[in-house]
């Protein structure tokens, strides 16, 4: 290369300005030819929309087309193994609705396992569960991380969560004075036993919070299997489906000493809606959010999806379809 380099210099030192212009002519039309097919490789290397970068562990809360993910988990006794179904809708205006085991955990640092249930993800795609053991009532709060190449993690936290029979649960935050405060609320059913919540501090530590009924405690029931955070909410903070009744049901969330070691909390419950749902069976299962006041309850029985939207909620009724049967299904995708 260095000898065609110096050959050339030699043809020009004794070339005619005549026959060097065109060659000087070629020299710059290849050198902007090369320069444009840079910028625009360079120019459509930018514009292509990166893949969120994922924290260790966690799972991805939307699609590629920005849907959001919802997540069901399903246990399978024989194996004391937890499968984690997830589920979105693709495909813009003409959208439909896939699911697909994305991860599966079967081992856990405890043993004589009944089940793992009430599911619950931050926004940031940490998720957790609950595992309750056939030798105790004691249940058990364990960290779910995701493996991109395998099976998923099970990390037991060691914190005390109380007895009994804990089988929904929900992320929660509220930001309050610039600063967000997390948690992760669990009960039997809608607030009916142990009620608690889970508050993730930012220093990685949990902080367990015994949560009372301020008012409205005839509506806390064992029969509505789950309930689901609604973010931005003005009314109220959590939503839930009373399948044996047909009634929605709210909770409004209050906190004393927020952040602190003493805080507590409190929940108001109410009836958003009767007579709704009554298409479903009576066997309701998990709460699951989606994004912007949509939660979907899922009928266990065939995997039916009902969808809730708050923006239509008017807690007189049915009257606007707060709540309706969808065409999606966690068993017919």
């Amino acid at each position: 290369m260095l000898n065609k380099i110096i050959n050339v210099s030699t043809g020009l030192r004794f070339a005619r300005i005549g026959s060097v212009r065109p060659l000087l002519q070629k020299i710059l039309n290849s050198f902007m030819a090369f320069m444009l097919i840079f910028s625009i490789a360079f120019a459509t290397i930018e514009t292509i929309d990166p893949e969120p970068v994922l924290a260790s562990g966690e799972f991805a809360c939307e699609n590629s087309e920005g849907a959001a993910y919802v997540f069901q988990s399903y246990w399978v006794s024989n194996s004391n193994t937890l499968n984690i179904l997830r589920g979105s809708n693709t495909g813009g205006s003409n959208s439909t609705f896939s699911t697909t085991t994305i991860e599966s955990f079967s081992s856990w640092s405890h043993g004589s396992i009944e089940e793992v249930n009430s599911l619950s993800m931050d926004k940031d795609g940490n998720m957790y569960a609950i595992l309750k053991r056939t030798s105790t009532s004691t249940v058990y709060f364990y960290k779910l991380n995701y493996n991109a190449s395998g099976s998923g993690t099970a990390s037991y936290i060691n914190i005390n969560i109380g007895t009994g029979d804990n089988n929904a649960a929900s992320y929660y935050e509220t930001t309050v004075s610039g600063t967000t405060y997390k948690y992760i609320f669990t009960s039997k059913g809608f607030f009916k036993g142990n009620r608690k919540a889970i508050r993730i501090n930012s220093n990685g530590t949990y902080t367990v919070i015994d949560v009372n009924i301020s008012s409205g405690s005839t509506w806390a029931t064992a029969k509505a299997k789950d309930f689901a955070w609604l973010e931005g909410s003005s009314t109220h903070d959590f939503i839930a489906f009373n399948s044996e009744t047909n009634d929605l049901l709210g909770a409004t969330v209050s906190h004393t000493n927020i952040g602190a070691s003493n805080e507590s909390i409190s929940v108001s419950l109410t009836q958003r809606a009767s007579n709704v749902g009554s298409g479903m069976s009576s066997n309701s299962g998990a709460a699951m959010t989606a994004a912007d006041g949509v939660v979907y309850f899922l009928e266990n029985d065939d995997g039916r999806l009902w969808k809730y939207d708050q923006s239509l909620d008017t807690s007189t009724g049915n009257n606007t379809n707060e709540f309706v049967l969808t065409s999606d299904s966690f068993q017919n995708s």
